[in-house]
């Protein structure tokens, strides 16, 4: 870490107290220019342009690390505008984040990419026992384009294991998880992002079902912190480089699944993990993964992502599609 700069907002700011208005309004093409930009723009002059101006930023930084806390933390920090370049935040510098004291190990990341990758594309059904002994249902849709996603991985990342469907199961998980073999996890599922170990959890099917209707909603069940902390435990000399969460589904509108993501990382273990603010179901998804996989062995990991994310800019893909990926932790 070169250089640390801080800036300081009030409290009683319109935009912080509205944060949640900067998530509503999420681009679509109707309502990028009158909504979203204005938002983008005022954030951009309160936390960047005053470091442009005094020259702390300047042609030798070419990686931000954003530590974020409070009101800040659902903002995808890629999509501040310039208003003067006419350019989002990303496509001046790669991007990371960090939630929490910023820990950077000594040793160099590894450039060799060992990944086994795991999705969920069908649609799914999870039932849950209450404290009231009464059950209820979560369904999820499905995610079509999770198969492509993780076709594209192993094609881009040679030797990498892919387990889709009713091939994900969480007992081979495990065994594979703890395997040193792997240092990159890939997730393709939906998950939830709460504020507790047990309100956190991705979900994966509970057996192989092949006389299943493909249409009908599969029985899933869920992998939460403490089953994460049980998977990799045996690996703690040997931690992820990477974690990759695709495809997931936040829980609820504030600041508890930025922490649920952050407290995954955490448990993990992982050096890194890149994640999505808000699920994206949209088939630019694959190209992301597939462009920052087949950049990362050459460059940082914030630099492969911000280059999968300018990307899409220049195919006119709208900040929805491709803002809410955050990189946490070593950016290298």
């Amino acid at each position: 870490l070169d250089q640390f700069y801080q800036a300081m907002v009030s409290p009683h700011a319109r935009f912080v107290r509205s944060n949640n208005a900067w998530i509503e309004v999420i681009p679509t093409e109707r309502t990028i220019n009158r909504q979203f930009k204005p938002l983008a723009i005022t954030l951009y002059d309160w936390l960047i342009r005053p470091a442009e101006e005094t020259g702390w930023l300047n042609e030798s930084v070419d990686t931000l690390v954003f530590v974020m806390d409070g009101a800040f933390r659902r903002i995808p920090m890629a999509a501040l505008y310039d208003q003067d370049s006419q350019q989002f935040l990303i496509e001046k510098y790669a991007i990371a984040t960090t939630f929490g004291n910023l820990e950077i190990p000594q040793a160099p990341p590894s450039k060799q990419l060992n990944v086994l990758a795991a999705g969920l594309s069908q649609a799914s059904v999870l039932s849950i026992l209450g404290a009231d002994n009464q059950s209820s249902t979560i369904r999820f849709n499905q995610l079509p384009h999770v198969e492509t996603e993780l076709d594209g991985l192993q094609a881009t990342v040679q030797g990498s294991d892919v387990f889709l469907n009713a091939k994900f199961q969480k007992d081979t998980f495990q065994t594979q998880m703890a395997s040193a073999a792997y240092n990159v996890v890939h997730l393709a599922t939906h998950g939830i992002f709460g504020f507790t170990r047990e309100d956190t959890f991705l979900i994966v099917p509970t057996a192989a079902k092949p006389d299943q209707n493909n249409s009908d909603p599969i029985p899933v069940e869920t992998i939460d912190l403490n089953d994460f902390d049980s998977f990799l435990r045996p690996r703690k000399a040997t931690p992820l480089e990477l974690l990759v969460l695709s495809a997931c589904q936040t829980a609820t509108g504030d600041n508890r699944e930025v922490l649920g993501i952050a407290g995954l990382a955490v448990q993990s273990g992982a050096r890194s993990t890149l994640a999505s603010l808000w699920n994206i179901e949209d088939a630019s998804t694959a190209q992301l993964m597939a462009d920052f996989y087949r950049a990362v062995p050459t460059m940082s990991k914030a630099k492969a992502l911000q280059q999968a994310q300018v990307e899409l800019i220049r195919q006119n893909r709208q900040p929805t599609v491709w803002a809410p990926y955050i990189l946490v932790g070593d950016w290298r």
